[in-house]
């Protein structure tokens, strides 16, 4: 769309857009979407601004709270006025409270201080519904609950694709839409609302609970439980016994009596018998240490985050909120107690005692 700009890592729902595209339209003056900070949110950790009328008085950069009102919001609808102001932008963000450390890249939101300083009007417009930036971890599990929500409202009845099958003994208690040559086999149980890919195969006893999302060419079987407000992506192999609630990228595979929340990245092997924790002894949320900072996530910080195509042993035990980089193996029998960096082995090393026993213990 000409004069819309979007970034890549920011979930906004249909409304907010169309609001922010309708406000350019009618005044053709830039337009800058903003949210409230929420309670789980300091202002020292996003492009901030000050919005007086629906109009901004001034962007700051992590700005104490003082200083601003909103957040920014990541949507930006431009005239070809900025141009300007991108070609004369001082390579980082002039406009910051002082003593503030801005790092040495440029960045879009000094040019609209600069537009502003020079007599500019710049309209902003307050998200509608939702919105996440995705910068953490924890960010995915947020989206990805919003979107589940929005798109399950519209599920107002079954809908079966071209040869697609569900069995006589499964039991359907929500809407299902099911694609083409897809199979809901024996005795599965969908407790809600369910969005099935193509070519997947849920089969011999799964459990499905409300609002999941399953991709194409998957395999869901054989007494598997899928938790609400899950979404596996394609070429999935979730079997035996295994729980899974959270978010699955392309290629991951979670068997034989596994018990899994959180995110598991493409291509990723969890091995049998794996354990998540999600509830700590003092019954309180993790607090995070992203870059040497401390983050409180709320809302799924006890979840495990999990790498692109790293695998672990059988057995493993991962500790509420630890993270696992890319390409890393974990031990069999592995307690993950702290953050996995990328590419890298956990060996885990167990003392042994070995003494004499036999018949003689018993009286022989």
């Amino acid at each position: 769309m000409k004069g819309h700009r979007l970034d890549g890592d920011t979930v906004v729902d249909d409304p907010s857009l169309n609001a922010v595209l309708d406000k350019f339209k009618d005044t053709n003056q830039p337009v800058v979407l903003t949210q409230k900070l929420k309670d789980t949110e300091q202002a020292l950790d996003w492009m901030c601004a000050m919005v007086q009328d629906h109009k901004v008085a001034a962007f700051l950069g992590h700005p104490r709270s003082h200083y601003v009102n909103v957040r920014l919001a990541g949507v930006f609808a431009l005239n070809k006025g900025i141009v300007e102001y991108l070609i004369t932008n001082p390579g980082h963000m002039e406009s910051v409270c002082v003593g503030n450390m801005p790092p040495k890249q440029a960045e879009l939101e000094q040019s609209l201080q600069m537009m502003l300083e020079d007599g500019w009007e710049i309209n902003s417009v307050e998200v509608v519904k939702y919105l996440v930036d995705m910068d953490k971890p924890w960010h995915i599990l947020e989206a990805n609950r919003k979107v589940l929500d929005e798109i399950f409202i519209s599920f107002k009845e079954n809908i079966i694709e071209e040869n697609a099958y569900i069995d006589d003994s499964a039991v359907i208690q929500g809407k299902v839409r099911l694609g083409r040559g897809s199979r809901i086999g024996k005795n599965v149980i969908i407790r809600g609302d369910a969005w099935i890919g193509e070519n997947t195969v849920v089969d011999y006893g799964v459990i499905i609970e409300d609002k999941v999302v399953i991709g194409d060419n998957c395999s869901i079987t054989d007494y598997c439980k899928i938790s609400p407000y899950t979404t596996i992506g394609n070429k999935n192999r979730i079997g035996y016994n295994a729980e899974f609630g959270g978010v699955t990228f392309d290629g991951a595979s979670i068997v034989h009596n596994c018990q899994v929340f959180g995110v598991i990245g493409s291509y990723t092997d969890i091995g049998a018998g794996c354990l998540t924790g999600t509830l700590r002894f003092d019954d309180s949320q993790t607090i995070h240490n992203i870059n040497g900072k401390k983050e409180f996530p709320g809302d799924f910080s006890n979840a495990t985050y999990v790498g692109d195509h790293s695998r672990t042993g059988v057995g493993c035990i991962f500790f509420p909120g630890v993270k696992i980089g890319i390409n890393c193996a974990i031990w069999p029998g592995t307690i993950v107690d702290k953050n996995i960096e990328s590419n890298t082995l956990i060996i885990t090393e167990q003392n042994k005692i070995a003494k004499r026993w036999g018949p003689e213990k018993y009286g022989w």
